[in-house]
């Protein structure tokens, strides 16, 4: 905020690539910028995401984060982004906001290889033309930077700490082994023998999978999207206070735990993905350099290959990797993987050809008929996002899904906001096959679960008979 204020900029937007760290993140935010407060700037930091308590939202608060009006925007990833390529008011109404902003990208390398160059093309408009500065923060170096054989990247970059070798060194609190093949039951095995451990794997299934055959261990939690927000929260509250009592604390979780969760555990197993979700993982690991000494990264092979599909690009690539470098999260380890995995896929960095929408004409009567609505449906940050299932958990989910089967006609936007933070996303296909049987569509409109004592658990969330493969991955 120093920065913005400093160079004449109007606020800054810190954008995650996930909602799980949003609200954890914005907390911090609040304490330390508390001192606006008292002088005189309302709510100097609001939130625009899908998981929004209503209690802590006021009427201008809300209007606030339609319009991103506050010195500083805490926001997701598709807020940003597909904001920028949008063509509806409903999206486009903040866009004047970002010009003269400082844009803090958090996880920068999470972004897809196939909206690469349009992406790339975008900040730098935001640069060169509206006044806005954009920060790439990662725990890996960024693989963004123009050089030869990537002429989309950025220039004009500059690190802001001038020493990265240095900070690698001197911020080192792993080490990372590579296990190759390990089943699910030597894996369980190797999970027993530590009292306080993290499992990060790729899919739900397999999260599900590992969780029953630990299920008799001390400590065992379980914690993926198939859980809502707010049973989440809960239970990572529960892991926190485990952690730091020392008792047993044997956790399972799908990738979503690696964004900027704050969480410490002095061994972590990753199933093999790309170095940086194997980097973002080691962050959970020694996180606090409380440690004597290393922290200990184990990386296997999970024998899940067909439902892990989907990860084949990125894992690919790690395994050309691993067995290169000592070190795997090494800088040169790190260019290597990015190398790989951005810069010698030039055929995909525009795979929808959203740039082709944008091209000035040799017309001069009509230059700019540009493809708006071709360039809106065509960027998408998630193709699948899924269907919304409201589940009635816990005595406030019961009261809120109450709530609007007395209000279905018309329910006010507050309910409709509080009941996402009790909201699950399945597969379309799972959520089609499950409307009218376990889904009830409230008005036609609001899909609630209807029996939670049959198809949503305390310790794994939402189980709809549908195969594993057909749930959203993380």
């Amino acid at each position: 905020l120093r920065h913005a204020v400093r160079h004449g900029l109007d606020r800054v937007i810190y954008v995650a690539p996930f909602t799980t760290i949003i609200e954890q993140n914005a907390d911090v935010f609040r304490r330390a910028f508390a001192n606006l407060v008292k002088e005189g700037i309302p709510d100097p930091v609001i939130e625009h995401h899908s998981n929004l308590d209503e209690r802590n939202e006021t009427f201008r608060s809300r209007l606030a984060a339609e319009n991103w009006d506050a010195p500083l925007v805490v926001t997701t990833s598709v807020q940003p982004y597909e904001s920028l390529f949008a063509c509806r008011p409903s999206r486009c109404r903040k866009l004047h906001r970002i010009a003269r902003s400082v844009i803090l990208l958090d996880e920068a390398q999470t972004l897809p290889v196939d909206l690469l160059e349009p992406t790339l093309r975008a900040l730098r408009e935001l640069t060169e033309r509206y006044g806005s500065t954009v920060v790439f923060c990662t725990a890996t170096q960024p693989a963004v930077l123009r050089r030869d054989g990537f002429p989309i990247g950025v220039e004009g970059v500059r690190e802001i700490v001038p020493e990265p070798r240095a900070l690698y060194e001197a911020m080192k609190r792993v080490r990372v082994d590579d296990l190759e093949r390990v089943g699910d039951a030597d894996l369980a095995k190797r999970l027993a023998e530590h009292e306080q451990v993290l499992c990060v794997v790729n899919t739900r299934s397999h999260a599900r999978a590992i969780h029953e055959s630990i299920r008799g261990e001390p400590g065992g939690f379980h914690l993926s999207a198939s859980m809502c927000p707010e049973h989440r929260t809960q239970k990572l509250g529960e892991i926190r206070r485990r952690l730091a009592s020392g008792a047993p604390c044997r956790v399972v979780s799908t990738q979503l735990i690696e964004a900027g969760v704050d969480i410490d555990f002095p061994v972590v197993f990753r199933s093999l993905a790309g170095i940086d979700s194997i980097a973002q993982a080691a962050g959970r690991c020694n996180r606090n350099g409380g440690l004597p000494g290393l922290g200990q990264v184990y990386v296997f092979r999970s024998e899940h290959v067909r439902s892990e599909r989907y990860f084949a690009d990125t894992t690919n690539c790690a395994s050309q990797i691993l067995p290169s470098f000592e070190d795997p999260l090494s800088l040169e380890a790190m260019e290597r993987y990015f190398r790989l995995y951005y810069w010698e896929q030039s055929a995909r960095w525009d795979a929808k050809r959203i740039s082709d929408q944008f091209h000035l004409l040799q017309d001069l009567s009509l230059p700019f008929a540009f493809g708006y609505a071709t360039a809106a449906q065509r960027y998408r940050l998630i193709e699948d996002e899924g269907r919304p299932v409201v589940v009635p958990w816990g005595a406030r989910g019961r009261e809120l899904c109450e709530e609007l089967r007395a209000s279905a006609d018309s329910p006010d936007r507050r309910l409709l906001r509080s009941l996402q933070r009790f909201t699950v996303r399945v597969a379309s296909r799972t959520w089609d096959q499950h409307v009218g049987r376990s889904i009830d569509l409230i008005g036609d409109r609001y899909p609630v679960l209807i029996s939670p004592e049959l198809n949503y658990s305390d310790e794994l969330g939402l189980s709809l008979e549908a195969s594993p493969s057909s749930f959203l991955n993380c």
